[in-house]
């Protein structure tokens, strides 16, 4: 078990994002802002999961899900070294793709089973759990915020890991969790306050520089419609931002990652053409 350093993780992020910035930079722009800037000028209000609207919008968060995740891979790539071009690194992330997608479903199950489980549990222990009978009490706040460290730590460590391992070793969905599980070993409360930290901090951040964007560009140009050039203004605020927080935090992870393993550079079965 190796000890975990976030300010080292964060000195080799930097010296990372100063050495390949331009490179994890396009992988962001292509497979993260890309997506998501479309996916706001479709539907700048988001997406209902009530089956209105045709069948493609409703696949479209899908789709962007997929690129999203593609794009963890292929940055973890580049963040871990050897060296490799913008296309080796994406085309490293396709082929581990169907894994660690699998991976993030098997994940999502064993959270949503303990979800499920613990609204059986308040069931059956006679707590009403109706938005009109919901009374906020000490102990119902004290349970909810159990609830919530809970299902946190199990997400770090089930998950954390989960892409720089899918793109590092050679494993299947299981082995990626396992691994996963392995590796936050003794680390998991320093991991968790720094994945809450940054993604509080950054949420905030988001929303700020995004609210800011949506009213001046509805003062200056009109209301958020599908297709409309407020839409497209606003969508590629909001695509930049998130493509900043996911780069940074993926890049992270992946040093943390090789931290933990007690590996340097990961060979990864990349061909090395540089940069």
């Amino acid at each position: 078990m190796h000890r975990l350093s976030i300010s080292l993780a964060w000195e080799q992020t930097k010296s990372c994002l100063a050495t390949d910035g331009p490179l994890l930079g396009t992988v962001a722009a292509a497979l993260i802002a890309l997506p998501v800037a479309v996916l706001n000028v479709i539907s700048p209000a988001g997406f209902s999961l009530d089956g209105s609207g045709s069948a493609w919008l409703l696949v479209a968060p899908l789709v962007v899900i997929i690129f999203l995740l593609l794009a963890q891979l292929a940055l973890v790539r580049l963040a871990i070294g050897p060296s490799v071009s913008v296309g080796d690194a994406i085309l490293h992330g396709i082929r581990r793709l169907p894994v660690y997608f699998a991976a993030n479903l098997l994940v999502g199950l064993v959270l949503f089973a303990f979800i499920i489980l613990c609204t059986m549990i308040l069931l059956g222990a006679g707590v009403p759990l109706n938005e009109s009978s919901v009374q906020l009490s000490p102990a119902i706040i004290a349970l909810g915020i159990a609830v919530a460290v809970i299902y946190c730590f199990a997400w770090v460590r089930f998950f954390a890991m989960a892409a720089p391992v899918a793109c590092a070793e050679v494993a299947g969905p299981i082995a990626i969790i396992r691994r996963s599980w392995e590796l936050t070993a003794g680390n998991s409360w320093n991991l968790l306050g720094f994945i809450l930290l940054f993604l509080v901090s950054a949420s905030i951040a988001i929303l700020a520089i995004t609210s800011v964007a949506g009213i001046i560009t509805q003062l200056l140009i009109g209301p958020l419609t599908a297709f409309s050039v407020s839409a497209l203004l606003v969508g590629l605020v909001v695509a930049v931002a998130n493509a900043a927080m996911i780069t940074l935090l993926t890049a992270m992870l992946a040093r943390i990652y090789v931290q933990l393993s007690g590996r340097g550079s990961i060979d990864v079965s990349v061909p090395r053409t540089g940069a």
